[in-house]
């Protein structure tokens, strides 16, 4: 018998891995052998992945022994029909799900989350009872106490959880594999500080995919078939949860520094447009070990394929709670074990931990983050409050708390005083930044808000601004088509790309069949979201694909002219899979089906010349 290992270190690219199990299930009619997971040898092709295993192992789960659900939920894609193979990409899918989940080294650690933090200021949490972190470690445990409770399960160490995925992460064990001990099960932390918009999305859909997978049985009031798999389902859900509060809390950005979204559900990005970047680095807390404490952006565009794949993942956590989703889920989040959120949001102090860290980092970042220069730091409020060798030498406070006039930190930014520099080097601050800091100041200069923000709603709030941003950042009202990517040169500089590409407009229409199944009277600009979906999937149908079905690999909006060759495998796959989505959700007259069929058609003739990859069985497309 061969241990399995976790999906991560059997991965050089996922296709390699997708395609050995279709090559394994279609290469014969009949007389194919059986897959069984024992029957998996693993290897080591590389010591480190990228956060793409999430988002493959939740398709193998979706390809594996499944969903109950599926029909309505994946309406495009359908399952393995050999139950050897099903069962076989089942079983990576979730010793993957264990390894991540229980205990991988794979981002940012939930203690220090935004959800942990919270928790931890309320009146009725546990004090600190070791000296280290505060009262976080033992908020983190209580809270896992009380959420696996409802499996019946106790919980585990819990030392190492991501709330966030590194961009890349060690393939390699920390430990010899030892299946019964999930702490064992944690790879090696490449101290990787660079997180990517789409692999959060992957971390989501993986998480909302193994909640679904594991949490539709109850054995009386206990969620699961079993302890374990109760518990792993749960885990998974409160790290949804905790990433998307992260999210919210602290990623958002108007083409400057990054922050809150404090009221999503108000939000209105035509008058004040607000997006989550491409990508962003995590400042780690040096206090709470592996903790984030802020971030900054790394690459500040509104990414499309990101963009669609979050805003898929918000409407399947939304749908978490719908009562279509099966007998136990809905109770998910109206009374157990998830509280819901206030109805109503509570608009916080402008402090360091909601706006501050990330302003300073961005335009005073270069000197006085990495470096110090002057002797000043702003790595931490306390840093940040402790003068340089010329202010101290002077008797000069940086801050004083109510009075932003005699504070240097003002006075630095507008008429920086002998012998002081006006800062930042280079450039002036803007009018509104100034009074951003000044406001600050002048409510105390406050390391963390009295009253922080509620947590999002949820999915909802997350499908609504992902699709609000979407209507009003990459839409092309003309065309109907959608850029895919829009830079960001300042908080009112956005520049589209002008071209639409295969894999960026077809992951998105994933996203969009599903948002206007839930949602098809959204409303942005005096379009409805069925009428959006309506005119993008109207341009991808006539101009992404051509009359045999392959799809270019981007074409100019205005013209609707190719830009380059064909998509490759990854361009044509998103697309096909994007055209089959947006045709359940249209009557069948309607031309996106045949389009959707030509994609489709193309993608099984053109990248499977031998007939092995994508062969057929009892008369079906495998």
């Amino acid at each position: 018998m061969t241990t399995r290992l976790p999906l991560a270190n059997l991965l050089v690219g996922s296709a390699v891995v997708a395609a050995a199990f279709a090559t394994a299930a279609c290469s014969g009619s009949g007389s194919t052998p059986a897959v069984t997971p024992d029957a998996i040898t693993p290897t080591i092709a590389s010591t480190v992945v990228d956060g793409g295993s999430d988002g493959l192992a939740a398709e193998l789960l979706l390809a594996g022994t499944g969903d109950p659900g599926r029909a309505q939920w994946h309406q495009e894609q359908r399952p393995v029909s050999d139950p050897d193979v099903a069962a076989a990409l089942d079983a990576l899918a979730l010793d993957h799900v264990r390894s991540t989940v229980l205990g991988a080294a794979g981002g940012p650690n939930l203690v220090g989350s935004a959800l942990v933090r919270r928790l931890a200021g309320a009146t009725t949490a546990p004090p600190d009872s070791n000296g280290r972190s505060g009262n976080l470690d033992e908020t983190l445990r209580a809270e896992a106490e009380r959420v696996l409770a409802f499996a019946g399960a106790a919980p585990p160490g819990l030392e190492t959880v991501p709330v966030l995925p590194w961009q890349s992460r060690s393939a390699e064990l920390a430990a010899a594999l030892t299946p019964a001990d999930n702490t064992s099960w944690a790879t090696l932390d490449l101290g990787q500080q660079g997180v990517r918009l789409a692999d959060v999305a992957r971390f989501l859909e993986l998480r909302i995919t193994v909640a679904r997978r594991l949490l539709g049985e109850l054995r009386r009031t206990y969620y699961g078939r079993d302890a374990a798999a109760g518990a792993l389902g749960l885990l998974a859900v409160q790290q949804a949860l905790a990433a998307e509060d992260a999210l919210f809390s602290g990623v958002f950005t108007a083409g400057g520094p990054l922050g809150a979204l404090v009221a999503p559900a108000e939000y209105d990005p035509l008058t004040a447009p607000r997006w989550l970047p491409a990508e962003f680095a995590v400042d780690l807390d040096p206090a709470v070990a592996g903790a984030p404490a802020g971030y900054a952006p790394l690459e500040g565009a509104s990414d499309l394929a990101a963009l669609g794949a979050m805003l898929r993942a918000g409407v399947e956590l939304s749908e978490l709670g719908d009562p279509t989703a099966g007998p136990a889920l809905p109770g998910l989040f109206r009374f157990r074990p998830f509280a819901p959120p206030p109805s109503e949001p509570v608009i916080p102090v402008l402090s360091w931990d909601s706006e501050m860290r990330g302003f300073l980092r961005f335009h005073c970042g270069e000197c006085h983050y990495d470096e110090q220069f002057g002797g000043y730091s702003i790595r931490s409020y306390e840093e940040m409050r402790t003068p340089g060798f010329t202010a101290e030498s002077l008797n000069l406070q940086i801050v004083v708390p109510g009075d932003h006039e005699a504070s240097l930190l003002h006075q630095i930014v507008t008429n920086a005083p002998f012998p002081f520099t006006q800062m930042p080097l280079g450039g002036q601050l803007l009018a509104p930044e100034i009074e951003l800091i000044d406001r600050w100041i002048d409510e105390g200069a406050v390391e963390s808000s009295p009253e922080p923000p509620a947590p999002p709603q949820p999915g909802d709030d997350l499908a609504v601004v992902s699709f609000r941003n979407l209507a009003a950042l990459h839409f092309d009202a003309a065309t109907g088509a959608l850029h895919h990517r829009v830079e960001a040169n300042g908080p009112a500089d956005f520049t589209p790309s002008g071209l639409a590409t295969a894999t960026a407009t077809g992951r998105t229409l994933r996203g969009l069949a599903a948002f206007v199944r839930r949602r098809p009277d959204e409303e942005l600009a005096g379009r409805t979201a069925m009428q959006y979906f309506d005119a993008i999937v109207g341009f991808a149908s006539r101009h992404q694909v051509d009359p045999e079905g392959a799809a270019y690999d981007a074409v100019e909006i205005f013209t609707g002219a190719p830009a380059g060759p064909a998509a490759d495998l990854r361009g044509q796959a998103a697309m096909a899979a994007g055209l089959l989505a947006a045709a359940a959700q249209l009557p069948a007259q309607s031309p996106v089906h045949a389009a959707a069929g030509r994609a489709a058609r193309y993608l099984l003739d053109a990248f499977d010349a031998g007939g092995d990859l994508f062969g057929e069985r009892a008369g079906e497309p495998a």
